[in-house]
């Protein structure tokens, strides 16, 4: 019989695989950029091989970092743009060699991490839009700028392909926010105004950053330059009672007249509008009759009525006074 018990050496049994206890993370919503540290824990130490990764509900993989000869082991995952959002990220498995001293594979790893959120999807642009039409001096664009989710506005403004700005007016806490932008004398024309980009700071609730805003608006025009005064003449000469003073008012572009027009002149007397809308120079006609003030030097003091570009910018007043050369008048017979 053999001896009871007949040692065999130094042959050790472990036959007891590491049992998995637990997967842990800090509760939080994680967005693009943000790492999650998630900790494995078995019964026992264990030892890695190579570089272990886990498998996450949403897909995405968190790498192994530290821990090898203990009982918990750290993987990371960090946050990438377009991967799957969770509301309640967990671990479904492991890959890769996680064993004890002995070799005794390590237990299966799974399970729920907390109140672990991921949102890893930035707002996306979807549009920007305004109202086709041609904007003068005073008048306001309304631009809406739309994104695929709702965004949290903080100091924001639009840059504008003239160079000019549209302020923020309202929209936070939606997908669609309204910026608006009042025309100004001497900003730069547009033919086809576009957005530039955003200033400030367009969030998701989780604070990723909003795509940057740019595109067309449509046919929107801005003219942001009323028609300037360039100069007033008429022909030198003494004019007596019955004689026509034709004046002609020149502006740096196109005007057009609507409704009576008419020029103040400086002996009290007026002009009336005879030709020209549609043109830069518009002329006048000054009839001197009987009894009018004389003028040895007749100067144009102001127009009354309605002169404005095609865009509807209101031609800039007449320099007062604006002197028309040697021109007399002597309105007074004998």
């Amino acid at each position: 019989a053999i001896t009871n018990p007949s040692d065999l050496g130094a042959v050790i049994v472990d036959a007891n695989s590491p049992a998995f206890s637990s997967v842990a993370a800090a509760d939080a919503t994680y967005k693009v950029g943000q790492e999650i540290d998630i900790t494995v824990t078995w019964d026992q130490n264990v030892i890695v091989t190579d570089t272990p990764t886990l498998t996450l509900s949403n897909g995405a993989t968190a790498t192994y970092t530290s821990g090898t000869g203990n009982a918990a082991l750290v993987f990371r995952y960090t946050v990438v743009e377009d991967q799957t959002d969770s509301a309640d990220l967990s671990v479904s498995s492991y890959s890769g060699t996680i064993k004890d001293a002995s070799g005794n594979t390590a237990g299966a790893a799974s399970g729920d991490l907390g109140a672990v959120i991921v949102d890893a999807n930035s707002p996306d642009l979807l549009s920007v839009a305004a109202t086709d039409g041609t904007y003068f001096v005073g008048n306001t664009i309304a631009i809406t700028v739309t994104y695929d989710e709702v965004v949290i506005v903080t100091g924001s403004a639009l840059t504008l392909s003239n160079g000019a700005t549209a302020v923020y007016t309202s929209g936070s806490g939606s997908a669609a926010m309204v910026y608006t932008y009042t025309v100004v004398e001497g900003q730069t024309n547009s033919a086809d105004l576009s957005v530039s980009a955003y200033t400030g700071t367009l969030t998701d609730v989780a604070t990723n950053a909003a795509e940057a805003a740019s595109g067309d608006l449509g046919a929107v025009i801005v003219d942001a330059n009323s028609p300037a005064f360039s100069s007033v003449a008429a022909a030198d000469a003494t004019y007596k009672v019955g004689q026509d003073i034709d004046i002609t008012v020149t502006w740096d572009q196109a005007v057009a007249v609507t409704g009576t027009t008419g020029l103040t002149l400086s002996n009290g007397a007026a002009a009336t509008y005879v030709s020209g809308t549609g043109n830069a120079a518009l002329v006048f006609r000054y009839a001197v009759v009987e009894g009018n003030t004389n003028s040895s030097d007749l100067k144009v003091t102001g127009y009354t009525g309605t002169i404005a570009d095609a865009a509807g910018n209101t031609a800039a007043a007449i320099t007062n006074p604006s002197d028309l050369g040697a021109v007399i008048v002597d309105a007074n017979s004998p």
